[in-house]
């Protein structure tokens, strides 16, 4: 599995721009999938461009108060200070090392914040999606309240958006997390990217909305982003079981795709065998009924062995 460098240095905003010969660069070779993964311990806080220079990019959109668009722009870095972000070292917890990424809207644009505008701050990593990064992805991360008060907002998003029709978002999952515990948590959301989002790009960040310098931070940790583990299918149920005579019969739920088998214990369940008169049971998402035909003792107890099917 190939790890995807950020594409740099296309922001997100209206309208969005994007260099057309790192788009090109980019699409040179296409890796297996995108993956992504930073704790933020190996920046040097004393460095004011730590977070630009790791690939980290920024961008602000202002609203009226209405939430009716006004107008965009790209950050300047370096960073931090009064504007967009930090790497915070006072919000240690025991998963999440020394440094943290705080992040919060601009007050560097008092004219925005002074007219009871919204500046809604984004800080977010990039990558252009080919055709082979089909799949379903989750951003999963740690994050608590840093120094958020009301009205003001803050999220967690994945965007896809498309270079060809004015950047324009095709597909979006958010998690607000304006309300967030002063505490650590760790926190997921998830995306499916398809096929026909090739060249289209990939942002995974935070954003941060204020209004009249009221504060909005966030503090973030250990972020990773990536093909989403496939769930482990649902355990095989026994739904009913019944006995006729000699003859015990077993009725259980199955999935396509797997075969199951009835096994018996007649010595307390200390060790299951299988029934050998009843043949392994091929999963089609319905329930099925498998028979002891042999059930002679005063008692037993049974269980159903699932295994993928070859």
């Amino acid at each position: 599995m190939n790890v995807r460098t950020p594409l740099r240095p296309v922001h997100h905003g209206r309208p969005l721009l994007l260099a057309a010969g790192l788009l090109a660069a980019a699409i040179g070779t296409a890796p297996s999938q995108i993956e992504y993964a930073s704790d933020f311990e190996s920046l040097n806080v004393s460095n004011p461009s730590a977070l630009s220079n790791a690939s980290w990019t920024a961008y602000a959109n202002v609203y009226t108060s209405a939430n009716a668009f006004l107008y965009g722009y790209p950050s300047t870095p370096p960073l931090g200070g009064s504007g967009w972000w930090g790497v915070t070292t006072d919000q240690a917890g025991p998963e999440q090392g020394v440094q943290s990424l705080s992040v919060y809207s601009d007050y560097y644009n008092q004219s925005a914040q002074t007219a009871g505008q919204l500046v809604e701050a984004l800080v977010f990593q990039q990558f252009v999606i080919f055709e082979e990064d089909a799949g379903s992805y989750q951003f999963r991360f740690d994050a608590k309240a840093g120094n958020l008060v009301s009205p003001s907002k803050a999220q967690t998003f994945i965007k896809v958006l498309d270079p060809a029709n004015d950047y324009a978002t095709v597909a979006i999952s958010t998690f607000d997390t304006s309300a967030l515990p002063a505490t650590w948590g760790t926190y997921s959301i998830s995306l499916d990217l398809e096929a026909s989002m090739d060249g289209m790009i990939l942002q995974i960040g935070f954003s941060a909305t204020a209004s009249n310098n009221v504060a909005s931070g966030v503090i973030y940790d250990n972020l990773s982003f990536g093909i989403a583990a496939a769930e482990p299918p649902a355990p095989p149920v026994i739904t009913d079981i019944s006995k006729s005579g000699a003859v015990v019969s077993v009725t259980f739920s199955t999935e396509t795709g797997f075969s199951y088998n009835l096994l018996k214990s007649t010595d307390g369940m200390a060790t299951f065998d299988p029934v050998l008169t009843q043949p392994s049971v091929t999963g089609d998402g319905t329930s099925k009924v498998a028979t002891d035909n042999a059930a002679t003792e005063p008692a037993a107890f049974y269980r159903i062995r699932r295994q993928p099917q070859p």
